[in-house]
This record gives structure tokens, sequence and C-alpha cells, in this order.
């Protein structure tokens, strides 16, 4: 398999591998925006045996089959191994707070009585008549 890589004008040490040379609709617009210009690198043949620097040839072989494009970002600058990918719970209900509890003033015991009675106290309160 062929692989034509690109880097990013705009992302430093960022590449874009194509599967077809400026092959730039393969890569989805927010992302091709957000690169900026790409320059041609290399050409390069993806074969079984081959090795990359900074990415997996299997990894880099899967993407281009199935999307067309694969996206190298640069490793990270300490040497840390890059942050995890955050699993969410299967069951998003346990990530809902609870309720709050509802208004006094709106309560199940609230009547329109005791209602206009609280409005009464808030106008004595604010010297209104």
């Amino acid at each position: 398999m062929q692989a034509y890589v690109y880097k990013s004008r705009r992302k430093s040490d960022t590449y874009v591998y194509l599967r077809e040379r400026d092959g730039f609709g393969l890569i989805p617009e927010p992302l091709r925006a957000s690169l900026g210009g790409l320059d041609f690198v290399l050409e390069v043949a993806l074969r079984p045996d081959r090795k990359l620097a900074q990415a997996d040839p299997a990894v880099v072989r899967s993407n281009l089959a199935a999307s067309g494009f694969y996206l190298q970002f640069p490793p990270p600058s300490d040497g840390a191994q890059p942050a995890p990918i955050i699993e969410y719970p299967s069951d998003m209900s346990a990530l809902t707070p609870p309720p709050a509890p509802p208004s006094p003033a709106f309560s199940e015991r609230a009547t329109p009585a005791s209602l206009r009675d609280q409005l009464v106290r808030q106008d004595d309160l604010h010297g209104d008549s």
C-alpha cells in the first residue's frame, strides 16, 4: 500500500498520511481547516515489514484502508505517555446529579392562601403598599 505524507503548516510536527496523492478531500473539513496548508513530504510503501519512526505501520494501513487518511501527532515533549482515553460508564444515569429539592414556596403543601401570605410579607419587607 502506498501512502503520501504531508506536513501541516499550522501544527508543528503533525503529519497526515493519505492513500491518494493530493487526496485532501479524504480529510474531514474541520480537521483540514485546523491543520492549515499541507506540504508534501514523501511517498512511502507501507509494506508489512516497513518501520515508521512515530507510528505503527499496521495502524496507519488500517486507517488508510478505512478512512483514507491517518493523522500523526507530535510525540509528547516531556517523554510522557499520552493521556489515556476517558472511559465513560455504560450507565450514564450514574453521572446525573439528583434532582434539587423543591422550593418551599412551591412545595406540595403550598396553597393559594399560603402563597398570597408570602407575597404580602415580601411586599411588607420591601415597603410596597
